[in-house]
């Protein structure tokens, strides 16, 4: 039975996963709400790994490093490259699904164009996340990494806000219950993300110039102490950046319930035409 546009925006989250339209993929129970979980323990376990393998190498200090410096150095480089290429991967998939959830639903203009942007940003961001994998904190080419330092966490953070706000329209126009719940929750993440952002880049530049202006040295610094004197200025900055991943973690597996009622079908090839092509 055919469900017209209006009759299925208007239709609450477990109603839809009842019905499948052949305008769009992404319909149905079961398939992708393991792509958020997969991400968040891909980002968790990766970035834990780098950190204790750099720790124990005596490349970084114990004390909130800075989460691209646990990476710098072989063994650790290899893994924190593949897991920010795995994330960047996920997440694409991730921000692309959630694009065609949402424009299956939402009809009003703005919305729509929202959603499109939203895509746009997640791209950016994912390239930001490659950037950080590909030219490492310390390299010639480091600010290339810096580049890409502040389109994963700014950009992204931007993203966030915007996917926010099209959660929130969508729980008006469905009367979805989880999302009217979890849109305040979303939106407390963010601001989360954009004040940790602001404070890393912030805190990030007055202890590079203090480490500068008293060591005299153009080189890299890695191993912090207490005995430095923007010490404390550095903490804050790590501990931003690492409050930052966590929270933008757990903004990501409130996709969860969302993918719940999301099934992805197999992609089809087909040939235009027959072009002189036997079948095998």
């Amino acid at each position: 039975m055919a469900v017209s546009s209006e009759e299925l925006r208007r239709m609450p989250m477990e109603d839809i996963s009842n019905y499948k339209d052949e305008r769009c993929t992404c319909v149905n129970k079961r398939g992708v709400i393991l792509i958020p979980i997969i991400f968040a323990l891909v980002m968790i376990c990766g970035f834990t790994t780098t950190y204790i393998v750099a720790v124990t190498n005596d490349h970084v200090r114990s004390i909130f490093p800075y989460i691209s410096d646990t990476g710098n150095f072989h063994p650790e480089s290899s893994v924190f490259t593949l897991v920010c290429c795995i994330a960047a991967m996920l997440g694409l998939v991730m921000f692309f699904i959630h694009y065609k959830h949402a424009k299956l639903i939402v009809e009003h203009r703005y919305y729509r164009c929202c959603n499109s942007f939203s895509l746009f940003l997640g791209i950016c961001s994912v390239t930001g996340l490659l950037l950080i994998a590909s030219f490492q904190d310390g390299a010639k080419l480091s600010q290339i990494h810096y580049i890409g330092a502040m389109l994963t966490f700014g950009i992204g953070s931007v993203y966030c806000f915007v996917v926010t706000l099209l959660g929130w329209h969508i729980s008006v126009i469905s009367d979805d219950r989880w999302l009217k719940f979890i849109t305040p929750v979303r939106i407390l993440l963010c601001i989360l993300m954009l004040v940790g952002a602001i404070t890393v880049l912030t805190a990030t530049v007055i202890a590079d110039h203090k480490f500068d202006q008293y060591r005299n040295s153009t080189e890299k610094k890695f191993k912090w102490g207490p005995h430095d004197k923007a010490f404390s200025v550095h903490l804050v900055a790590t501990g931003a950046e690492w409050s930052v991943a966590f929270v933008s973690v757990m903004f990501f597996l409130t996709f969860v319930r969302n993918f719940y009622v999301i099934e992805v079908e197999a992609m089809i090839v087909k040939l235009k035409e027959q072009r002189g092509y036997t079948r095998i």
